[in-house]
């Protein structure tokens, strides 16, 4: 894989086609009505291809550092579907949230665990957690709430397709119960 960190002219080309093209896939998915799981499936599965082609997505052009990193790839003027590359370092963790847009989240590389929850007359409980990893992905929709960690001992590095873009959507924290918090970081076979 090229990961010279200057832009390669070529792969610059072959990247923006491939996006291109698997965007106005999703888009067609996805259409102007409502939005369910089937839907974002089968839009994962597009997004999970493009997540495969690993060499468009180079860490010399999207280097992550110690802090998480969200590179931009293509977004609606009006905020509305938004591609990004999302690179989160070893050891990140995320706070139950809801997005407050739908979104499909596709692993590029690495290892990040997302857990899963619903509301309970006794608080947030866990119903599933789910490991990304090259070749898996989630599915949420605006009201899902989910944590997010990387186990490490590298990043993660996903591609997220949002019906919203993420700095326009009603995101919504939670308090996870403490009996439920993440466990110390450890490394994970990725």
């Amino acid at each position: 894989m090229w990961d010279g960190g200057v832009i390669d002219p070529l792969r610059l080309v072959e990247r923006i086609a491939a996006v291109g093209a698997a965007r106005a896939d999703m888009r067609a998915m996805v259409g102007s009505g409502r939005v369910d799981r089937d839907t974002l499936e089968a839009v994962l599965a597009r997004l999970a291809a493009l997540a495969a082609r690993r060499a468009l997505f180079g860490t010399g052009e999207f280097a992550g550092g110690d802090r998480p990193a969200r590179f931009v790839l293509a977004e609606d003027a009006d905020g509305g579907l938004a591609l990004s590359l999302v690179v989160h370092p070893p050891g990140f963790t995320a706070e139950p949230h809801a997005h407050g847009t739908w979104a499909a989240i596709a692993a590029v590389e690495g290892v990040e665990v997302h857990r899963l929850y619903r509301q309970s007359p006794r608080g947030l409980e866990v119903i599933d957690e789910v490991v990304l990893r090259p070749g898996a992905g989630v599915v949420l929709m605006p009201d899902d709430i989910h944590a997010v960690r990387v186990p490490g001992p590298g990043p993660a590095r996903l591609l997220q397709l949002h019906g919203l873009a993420p700095h326009r959507a009603p995101r919504q924290e939670y308090a996870a119960p403490v009996e439920q918090a993440w466990p110390a970081a450890r490394a994970e076979a990725g």
